[in-house]
């Protein structure tokens, strides 16, 4: 399939630089609900070995192919610094995590299975299971290009895991509390949402006659109320903590681009917290009379 893409690009007879990384070191995102919620971890083929490349690398030097002229009509192999086997991945993580993990090896058509219950397509999950088959006996290889471009050393797996390991583990209440409220204040909202569970219920009964589940239907209604709004500041109380509730009171002086008129609302949200996911948000407004 890349390629296919490659040949498109050079058929355009535009200029290209082709980065070709090895395995993202973000896939192993998808470890992080079993890290959470238990101690055992199925894995395909667990001594698997491949040379996991952090994104901040991938971007590095994307960034210097297009600002620096010399790197056109260049193919770049990029990797990591180091090959590890899954299983080391997975211990990797949990150090930085301060856990211990069980890996449940999965091979053959067990592993195939695996990832069509996940909603592979059949064809992607034939070919990545005989591929990580291959890579017990043939590692993926390990290049120096993002150190010889870069100037640096790659990062490693043990940093990514670093970065990364509140992904990974259950967040407590305060924490949950503490970055939300960081996030919202800063309008990020991209982040705020990574704290709400899947399945999260809104109620606020100014906003909307009935109770919004699920993430996407928040955002739909965030969207809808923002349409024609300008935030101009905003004062922010809390949280505050209570066992695994908390709560926030956010003051908002704002202005409506389409008649101008600006205005100050109030909101509080009083929160519930489970397993490190924010499940329900019960939102008040209050709005003062124009004087």
């Amino acid at each position: 399939m890349w390629g296919d893409v490659e040949q498109l690009l050079r058929d355009a007879d535009k200029a290209w630089t082709f980065l070709r990384p090895s395995g993202f070191a973000v896939n192993a995102q998808a470890w992080a609900a079993d890290f959470r919620s238990g101690d055992t971890l199925r894995l395909p083929y667990p001594e698997a070995s491949r040379s996991m490349i952090h994104e901040r690398d991938i971007a590095a030097v994307a960034v210097l192919s297009f600002v620096n002229p010399g790197h056109v009509g260049q193919i770049y192999e990029l990797t990591g610094p180091e090959a590890l086997t899954q299983a080391e991945q997975v211990a990797t993580i949990a150090r930085a995590v301060g856990k211990d993990m069980h890996v449940v090896p999965l091979v053959g058509d067990e592993a195939r299975q695996a990832m069509l219950d996940q909603g592979a397509d059949p064809a992607l999950a034939a070919s990545a299971v005989s591929y990580w088959a291959s890579l017990v006996d043939n590692p993926e290889p390990v290049t120096t290009t993002v150190a010889e471009l870069t100037g640096r050393p790659a990062l490693t797996f043990a940093e990514w895991a670093r970065e990364h390991a509140d992904e990974f583990r259950v967040l407590s209440t305060a924490e949950v509390a503490q970055g939300y409220v960081d996030a919202l204040s800063a309008g990020r909202l991209d982040e705020a949402v990574a704290y709400l569970a899947p399945d999260v219920i809104r109620t606020a009964p100014l906003e909307s006659a009935t109770e919004l589940k699920g993430v996407a239907a928040i955002l739909e209604n965030a969207r809808r109320l923002n349409t024609d709004i300008e935030y101009l500041a905003v004062e922010t109380l809390g949280p505050l903590l209570h066992t695994n509730h908390f709560a926030i009171r956010f003051t908002f002086t704002q202005r409506n681009t389409t008649t101008g008129a600006q205005s100050q609302t109030t909101k509080l949200s009083l929160c519930t917290v489970e397993s490190g996911h924010i499940t329900r948000e019960d939102v008040f407004y209050y709005t003062p009379a124009p004087s």
